[in-house]
């Protein structure tokens, strides 16, 4: 498991060669905040905060992303923090069940296993039976599912999830609600809340009682 020794938080500006016109404004430079990671071992990572500086893609921008660091973030006092990882679609359930195994005993506190039709059921049953039903599980789809190929979801329940997560396409909501109906387990929509029509396609009883939102 990582474990920090130091945390560099930048933000540098590129002035642009000419302003860049889209119909909501104009940009004129690029702020890019940046964020180093170092570890006790010398392993260092970087990353990169894609938001813009005005909300023209999205309603996230770089001002926003500064705000929660410094509400949340900067000041802590926490020396460790919970986390999960996720596990890509593997040639076989043994091969991802040596990975999740081996994921569970590094600490991580969630396991998330990718799926898509043919590389689902028997690979979840597979993992849950390594694991057992303590373990925290769940599954992601991505997109990989109709509301005809359903069948297989169904299926998972068995397994006891803690969420199917976008089985179907992601701007979906109506379809992701049938789904969480039709389903014992708790069926999650990817990052729905984006725009504000979304949320009011259906009837707040027959959305999906899961969200998922990406920073």
């Amino acid at each position: 498991m990582l474990q920090v020794s130091r945390i560099v938080l930048r933000e540098i500006r590129l002035k642009l060669k000419e302003a860049f016109r889209i119909s909501s404004g104009a940009s004129h430079e690029r702020r890019i905040a940046l964020v180093e990671v170092v570890g006790t071992d010398g392993m260092v990572g970087w990353g990169e905060c894609v938001a813009g500086e005005a909300p023209h893609y999205s309603p996230e921008t770089v001002d926003t992303a500064w705000l929660a660091l410094r509400a949340w973030i900067l000041g802590g006092t926490r020396t460790a923090v919970a986390t999960g990882i996720s596990l890509g679609i593997q040639q076989d359930p043994e091969t991802l069940t040596d990975r999740a195994r081996a994921a569970l005993a590094e600490g991580y506190r969630r396991i998330k296993l990718k799926i898509a039709p043919g590389a689902d059921v028997a690979f979840v049953r597979a993992v849950r039976k390594a694991l057992g039903y303590e373990a925290p599980v769940m599954v992601d789809a991505n997109s990989a599912y109709t509301l005809d190929e359903a069948a297989p979801l169904r299926e998972l329940d068995a397994f006891g999830l803690l969420m199917i997560e976008q089985p179907l396409a992601h701007d979906d909501l109506v379809r992701h609600a049938t789904v969480d109906h039709l389903s014992g387990s708790c069926v999650g929509h990817d990052q729905p809340g984006k725009r504000p029509h979304h949320q009011h396609q259906t009837r707040p009883d027959r959305r999906p009682r899961g969200v998922t939102e990406h920073p």
